[in-house]
């Protein structure tokens, strides 16, 4: 059985919200995991090799074997400010970070080679200072090549490791792109908030065009996606700041077929064990 991994950010910690997939309009969480005593207002995670990581968007990332049991604790923590992360196909962990403080702050695309332990570091940083604001997400797709963007960034593809992740192409639009996921029809899913539009945009990864815009209830920003194995795309999204939604979408990703009202604060989702 898989389950939705979704983080919650509070004043007072980082939570993960745990669901049984396929999710339904009336999915309740199955259990909550305090995954931080540090609050954030930002967090997100991401599944694959048989594990669970966290970041708590305040320096440190978590690592939890598939599945979860109950209380469980961390099998390791990584000291990175990490943003977003993505596992390719062969257990290679990308994370985007800001590394520094204030003014001397730099935006990062750490790679860190499987498999991934406690003695793990990155192995490969790739430094944007040119974005104003963090690249919020990162995605590989089977061929292991790596995807990410952020808000005040284009799209960037990177080649896969075994390659050097050498920058092999820039597109979509300059500003309002959030967390992406590649889907399984092979295209690119990027959530996408801007002046008051809010959507999901399709693009081909060879192409770099967008081919579709799915529409999202006006009021509801979008944050991150993910997919399950029976190829539902499942979207957080922030409505108030009281408010989280959860959105699923059938194929072929036409319109939302479930709208799951969520616990306010909630950020990343991930799909695993």
């Amino acid at each position: 059985m898989q389950h939705a991994y979704v983080t919650q950010n509070t004043p007072q910690q980082t939570n993960v919200l745990i669901y049984n997939v396929p999710l339904t309009a009336s999915a309740q969480p199955i259990a909550t995991l305090t995954v931080s005593k540090v609050g954030t207002s930002s967090s997100a995670d991401c599944a694959g090799a048989g594990a669970l990581f966290v970041m708590d968007g305040s320096g440190s990332t978590y690592a939890y074997t598939l599945p979860i049991t109950s209380s469980p604790q961390p099998s390791f923590t990584l000291a990175n400010n990490g943003v977003a992360c993505a596992l390719d196909a062969s257990g290679n962990l990308y994370v985007t970070a800001v590394e520094g403080n204030g003014m001397f702050s730099t935006d990062t695309f750490e790679v860190y080679a499987a498999p991934v332990n406690a003695s793990s570091s990155a192995t490969e940083i790739i430094q944007d200072p040119a974005t104003a604001l963090p690249w919020m997400g990162v995605t590989t797709d089977p061929t292991g090549d790596a995807f990410m963007d952020g808000p005040n960034s284009r799209i960037t593809e990177f080649s896969s490791r075994a390659s050097g992740n050498k920058q092999l192409a820039s597109f979509g639009p300059a500003q309002g792109s959030f967390g992406m996921a590649a889907g399984p029809d092979g295209n690119l899913y990027v959530a996408f908030s801007l002046s008051g539009e809010s959507e999901i945009d399709v693009y081909n990864p060879n192409s770099g065009l967008k081919t579709k815009t799915i529409a999202i209830e006006k009021g509801l920003f979008p944050l991150y996606i993910a997919f399950d194995a029976s190829s539902n795309m499942v979207v957080t999204a922030q409505a108030t700041a009281s408010q989280s939604t959860l959105l699923v979408l059938a194929p072929p990703y036409t319109a939302v077929t479930a709208t799951i009202p969520a616990p306010s604060g909630i950020s990343g989702i991930a799909i695993g064990q």
